[in-house]
């Protein structure tokens, strides 16, 4: 009998180490789990994103043609406009945008008729377009602050401010409550401007959309990341007071 009992002995002192061990693959099988949603929450997100892309792009181009057809017509118009006037007795009324050539130019026995070329629009500059868009943001208006935003990284791609207007527009998502957005937004932010100004805060952004989808164990992967790479940032020193939060409710 005695050799049973040693086996039993034996046994019983192995299964907490057998059971710590079954605890720890569990516990890495789940984060495994917990890293696959996350990046199948990023391919969904991104293919919405490439899909409202291609739709704005298509909008953008209908919308560029519709301007040049009407400009054409306009050029027709003002064509044909002077060539009446040219031949016409009534040559007295003349269009607002017509002037007269003034005597004695080069055939000042035939005077001719030249368009007026109208003044070219201002073009805002990043900066002032950048403000006009964060002013709309803190009165509220995100809907037309996002619009903006948008315009601005279309007109201004070069524009050392673009990392921050994609932070805004994720902010104005978050705002709305419209997290799976701000979610992809800040995806936006952190994978095209990783050095940005604002990724640290786009890092925090997307923690605190993540928790208002009840996931807070996406959440806390996101602030690890942050206090790792940008630790002695603002965002980083909120990160850690939310983190040990959501660990504490665990």
């Amino acid at each position: 009998m005695k050799p049973y009992l040693f086996f039993i002995l034996a046994s019983l002192l192995l299964l907490p180490s057998c059971a710590q061990n079954l605890q720890n693959q569990v516990d890495d099988q789940g984060k495994a789990i917990t890293i696959l949603q996350r990046k199948n929450m990023e391919l969904d997100r991104s293919m919405r994103k490439l899909r409202d892309d291609f739709e704005n792009d298509m909008e953008k181009l209908r919308h560029d043609l519709k301007t040049m057809r009407s400009t054409v017509e306009q050029k027709a118009q003002q064509a044909n406009g002077g060539m009446d006037a040219q031949g016409s007795d009534a040559a007295g009324r003349q269009d607002s945008t017509i002037e007269s050539v003034p005597a004695g130019g080069p055939d000042s026995s035939s005077p001719g008729l030249r368009p007026v070329r109208p003044a070219a629009p201002a073009v805002a500059t990043d900066k002032d377009m950048y403000n006009q868009s964060y002013a709309l943001f803190t009165a509220g208006e995100y809907e037309k602050s996002r619009k903006m935003f948008n315009d601005f990284l279309k007109t201004h791609p070069g524009s050392q401010l673009v990392g921050s207007a994609q932070y805004w527009i994720a902010s104005t998502y978050f705002k709305e409550k419209k997290y799976e957005e701000a979610i992809s937004a800040c995806d936006d932010v952190i994978k095209k401007y990783p050095q940005g100004s604002k990724t640290p805060d786009a890092y925090y952004l997307q923690a605190l959309a993540f928790c208002e989808i009840k996931d807070a164990t996406t959440a806390q992967i996101i602030l690890e990341d942050l206090i790792q790479k940008f630790p002695g940032s603002e965002a980083a020193n909120a990160g850690k007071q939310k983190y040990e939060e959501l660990k504490s409710k665990n």
